[in-house]
């Protein structure tokens, strides 16, 4: 096989992949409350308890600022506060949130001291996640390199279509050393939505 001949079934090999994976991806939209209808693009906050668990502990309230482009998401900000340590804590931005191309269909709640979240369901994905923790706890989630790692995470009210809602974001993941969860034991037990946000498929 010559090599222009190889050249071109590779381009065409990484466009239909390409071309694939376009067509499986679910994209957001968030409420706009001044027209009453659905947008791709809004900034929508998630804010709510979380904690970061290693050998030891802490609490923080989170606040996670969602930013929609033409449907695609990422948190662009995250502002930490409650325990002194928490606003000394490092975040690399922006985190890539990817929605899952199907509906979540493990259990509700989806993991023990989760609340019940409302139909339906989605899995979406934070990408490029990285904490930097400063001393008495010195560490890097998951380690110092720059690419970081993901934090599954389950949306709720994900396709609702009525009256809208605002949703809960629950998570409960490793990242290296790190577990990072939204907490079990402090209300309302998820992120919470100041706007709407649905997924699209």
């Amino acid at each position: 096989m010559t090599p222009l001949r190889t050249s071109v079934l590779a381009i065409a090999a990484i466009m239909a992949v390409s071309a694939s994976a376009c067509a499986s991806a679910a994209s957001f939209q968030v409420w706009n409350v001044s027209t009453g209808t659905w947008s791709a693009n809004g900034t929508v906050h998630l804010a709510g308890p979380i904690s970061v668990t290693a050998v030891s502990g802490f609490s923080c309230n989170a606040d996670f600022t969602m930013t929609v482009v033409n449907g695609s998401a990422s948190i662009t900000n995250v502002v930490l506060s409650g325990a002194s340590i928490c606003p000394a804590v490092v975040t690399y931005l922006p985190w890539p949130a990817t929605a899952a191309a199907a509906p979540y269909i493990g259990p509700n709640p989806p993991f023990t001291g989760a609340p019940t979240l409302s139909p339906t369901l989605w899995n979406v994905t934070l990408s490029a996640v990285r904490l930097s923790v400063p001393p008495p706890f010195s560490l890097n989630c998951p380690n110092s390199t720059p690419s970081g790692g993901p934090i599954v995470a389950v949306l709720d009210a994900a396709t609702q279509s009525g009256p809208p809602v605002l949703n809960r974001l629950v998570f409960k993941h490793s990242l290296g050393p790190c577990l990072v969860q939204t907490r079990t034991n402090t209300a309302p037990n998820a992120l919470v939505a100041n706007l709407p946000i649905r997924v699209v498929p």
